[in-house]
């Protein structure tokens, strides 16, 4: 059974990115062996396996990554984004690097950006270090592997994505056991996020066909 899954985020209302964001996955990760999940309101998805919202009420976006997150079995998600589009190959040992390490180190989260660099060096050769308790967005929702028990701990019902990460930041520092650390070269290369207030952000998508998925934002 594998101990990590992946799990996209997302909404109904964004369903025109399902198919742009599950090709590039596909394309730039061929050989993944980890179970997807698509978390979304109650629509379904054929690419992938999907998680929805089991109460059929409108919920906010950290109460139904609460929904989410309890049906994933694996001990490890890696979180992600639905306009997180895939941009470079991913290369699958550095994915079992990192797996490995955060299971060896007990980590809580490994981000897997550069963005920013970690502040201390695990050691002078290694492809991690760890962040600062006191830097902002220390509960950041960029591509990161989370141990699925340290993101429950954070997540309060009713709160925004922003509010996550500014309160679920805050909640990380009061409980002063949580370790977060980063990569000094990025493997999961997702670019810049695409869409920003609802709306698409051009700046961002200067490589992908997005005519070819007449995406329809709502």
């Amino acid at each position: 059974m594998s101990q990590l899954s992946i799990l996209v985020c997302s909404s109904d209302k964004y369903k025109s990115l399902w198919t742009l964001n599950f090709d590039f996955l596909e394309k730039y990760w061929s050989d993944c062996p980890y179970p997807v999940y698509l978390g979304t309101d109650s629509l379904l998805s054929e690419r992938s396996k999907t998680l929805v919202n089991r109460k059929g009420q409108y919920l906010s976006w950290s109460s139904c990554l609460l929904e989410w997150i309890n049906q994933i079995d694996t001990e490890y998600v890696l979180l992600t984004l639905d306009d997180f589009i895939i941009r470079k190959k991913i290369n699958q040992l550095q994915i079992e690097n990192c797996l490995e390490f955060i299971i060896r180190k007990n980590i809580d989260s490994l981000r897997l950006v550069r963005r920013p660099k970690p502040f201390y060096p695990e050691n002078e050769n290694s492809l991690f270090g760890r962040y600062d308790m006191m830097m902002p967005y220390l509960a950041s929702l960029q591509a990161s592997i989370w141990k699925k028990s340290s993101l429950l701990s954070l997540i309060k019902e009713g709160e925004s994505i922003w509010e996550f990460e500014n309160s679920g930041s805050s909640r990380a520092r009061e409980q002063g056991r949580l370790s977060f650390y980063g990569v000094y070269e990025t493997v999961f290369d997702y670019g810049e996020h695409i869409i920003d207030g609802g709306k698409l952000l051009r700046t961002s998508t200067y490589n992908l066909p997005i005519d070819k998925y007449k995406l329809r934002l709502m």
